[in-house]
Parts: C-alpha cells; structure tokens; sequence
C-alpha cells in the first residue's frame, strides 16, 4: 500500500534538478495518478454509482465551482467518466496541473481542485440534499425526500489538523512572497473552520435529539508532517499512528455513529 500511495508522488532526480520546489511547472508529475484512476475505475461512468454522491471541483475558465452530481447524471447531460471526475477533484495547485476532462455528451471542462472552495464540503452535500428525493433516488420510501436538517446525519470527515501558529513580529511586514504559504494555508483551513461553525449553529437549533447528528472528525497530525508529497515510510507511520489515538480519545463518541449509521441501514 505504501508503495501505491508513493507512486502518485514520486519524482525523478532531473525532475527535483530542473523544477526545484515547484516554482518552474506543477511539482508532480500526473502519470502515476492517471493510470492508477484509469486501471482502478476503468469506464465506470458517474451515473452508475450505487449512492448519490457529490465531488467538488473548480471552474478556471468560467470562475465557478463545479459540483459533480451522480444523481443529476441520471437526468441531464452532466455526466462523466469517475476517473476523469478524480482527476479533477485532486488536481491541487502546485502539486498536479490543472486538468481539462470531457462530458459524455462532449462538453470541455478545465478544472482544479475542489478544495479551492470548498476545503470542508459538508455545507455542499447539506444543500445538495435538500433538493434530492431520496426516497425515489434510492427507491426506499422510508427515507424523506427533500429531507431537512431534522431528518440528516452529517458526518463530516477532515484531514488533519496542523495547529501551526504564525508570528506577528515575522509577518508584521512581509511582502507578497513570504505571505504566500501562510495566507494559503490560512485560507484553506479558515474556509473548513467556517463550515464546521455554520453546521454546528444549524444542528443547534434543532431538538436535543436531533443536534446530535452532527459530527466533526478531524484529528491532529501530531508528529505527521502535512505535506501533501511527504509519503516517506516514516510520515505515513506517523499518520497511521496518529489516526489510532483518535480513535482511542474518541471510542465512544465513534461507537455512536456506527449505531446511528446500522440503526438507520446507511
């Protein structure tokens, strides 16, 4: 498995040589991910999966988020390989280039990872569901169409948390180049922090049943670094290690999902 994961992210000596850090071309050479998508979803189209799912990803020629439904696959001309769907949603700036993906009916897309807008998509899967008649989705007329927020449970599953704080004597007047990588991780995390807090004031409101049913799982990377392309033996030891004491610290609070999700067939 280790090995697999280091395939998407390994780079050649002349690569490292010639594009130091990213600065001249993307950091990664797409290939490895590309076949992999391919080799693991072959032809499998976004219409024929067995669960309503939505993916993110974004726009750059049109400026707007671009919502992969499976369900509006089934009744418009929206739908696309799920291997040119992945490719798109984990196109991260820097680290992959962007991608341009077809529709089945032919429409050009130039897209980038959805994680632009949308770092913590629980608020776009809440919407999306608003509007899905599940009952008839999933052909089980126990569930509600349309539901609202009483009839949901969110779950909504994070990457880590890096609490790394930034000095205001260093960034007190740094120029345009050293704010680059804070303001970039600043952002990405203040947009997954924003949607946690407006999911949390929502399931507020709700009966003292029903503000239960959401949660926020994101644990801390502890000794993980959070790179993205850090896939040494050791980073992925940390991590593994990492995600155990979560769910130590949490057993309970995890034991109450699992019987929520089997006492309701999800």
């Amino acid at each position: 498995m280790l090995k697999k994961v280091a395939t998407y992210f390994r780079f050649l000596f002349w690569e490292r040589l010639l594009n130091p850090f990213g600065l001249l071309n993307e950091k990664i050479s797409q290939e490895a991910l590309e076949k992999n998508l391919n080799d693991f979803f072959g032809n499998l189209e976004l219409k024929e999966l067995i669960k309503p799912c939505l993916i993110t990803s974004y726009d750059i020629e049109n400026r707007r988020a671009k919502l992969f439904n499976s369900f509006k696959a089934n009744l418009s001309t929206d739908n696309f390989y799920v291997k040119d769907v992945c490719r798109a949603t984990s196109a991260a700036p820097t680290y992959f280039s962007p991608v341009q993906i077809k529709s089945m009916y032919g429409q050009i897309f130039s897209l980038i990872d959805g994680g632009m807008f949308a770092n913590n998509p629980a608020l776009c899967a809440y919407a999306e569901a608003r509007k899905t008649p599940f009952a008839e989705v999933l052909k089980n007329h126990q569930k509600a169409n349309n539901p609202s927020v009483n009839d949901m449970l969110i779950i909504s599953i994070g990457t880590g948390i890096e609490a790394r704080p930034y000095s205001f004597r260093k960034l007190e007047k740094a120029g345009k180049i050293s704010w680059v990588n804070p303001i970039i991780d600043i952002l990405m995390s203040a947009n997954a922090e924003t949607v946690d807090y407006q999911l949390c004031q929502m399931f507020q409101t709700l009966g003292q049943r029903n503000q239960k049913n959401y949660y926020r799982l994101n644990p801390s990377l502890k000794n993980a670094s959070p790179a993205m392309d850090d896939v040494r033996r050791s980073n992925i030891e940390n991590l593994i290690q990492a995600g155990l004491a979560y769910i130590d610290d949490h057993r309970e609070t995890l034991n109450q999902i699992v019987q929520k999700l089997i006492r309701n067939k999800i």
